[in-house]
């Protein structure tokens, strides 16, 4: 507050006001304490940067980065040009501090990081990913009714980090070629299943 307001005879009024179609009680005050206080800045400093994928290099938006003192925020998208997206600013104590960046499909990185009480520094964070890659595109299998048969593939992990996969079973629509005979016995029947 302005000096000027400290004065001996210094009041506080608590007003109300309604219209005339709400009627409640009003409301109660209680327990008011007046008080000389001092705001005293936390000695720290900024970390800023940016997350990417390993991978590709490219900014990844969201991810939540964190450090040791329970400080914490989401790197974003920045309307700066001259800014890489997803950016981040985040208060850390002026130490050795452990930063924790993290998001889902991605391993978690951690960088110790010497923040300097009054100053900006950076620090980047690369996080790995996996990329699975099947090469099953030309699996192709004839099956006579009745009958099965087993085609193989192979998935491998081109990425950066731990991958993991999960095969489920679907239905798919299937091509039935019936020979043009009207009666055709059932043993010739031949089903063709396209992937």
């Amino acid at each position: 507050m302005d000096p000027s307001y400290a004065v001996s005879d210094f009041q506080f009024r608590f007003n109300l006001r309604s219209d005339g179609w709400t009627v409640e009680q009003g409301w109660y005050v209680d327990d008011v304490r007046i008080q000389v206080g001092q705001c005293v800045p936390m000695a720290g400093g900024l970390v800023v940067g940016n997350t990417y994928d390993t991978n590709t290099s490219l900014p990844i938006a969201g991810v939540m980065v964190e450090n040791e003192a329970g400080f914490s925020t989401h790197t974003a998208a920045t309307e700066d040009e001259a800014v890489d997206d997803a950016f981040f600013v985040l208060f850390s104590p002026g130490s050795l501090q452990e930063f924790t960046a993290s998001m889902v499909d991605y391993t978690t990185e951690i960088q110790s990081v010497d923040v300097v009480t009054g100053s900006v520094v950076r620090q980047d964070f690369y996080l790995d990913a996996g990329i699975v890659t099947a090469d099953a595109l030309g699996l192709e299998a004839t099956v006579e009714l009745g009958d099965s048969t087993t085609a193989s593939f192979n998935l491998m992990n081109e990425g950066s980090g731990e991958a993991t996969f999960k095969l489920v079973e679907t239905r798919v629509a299937l091509t039935l070629w019936v020979p043009k005979h009207p009666n055709p016995p059932l043993p010739n029947l031949k089903t063709w299943i396209s992937m």
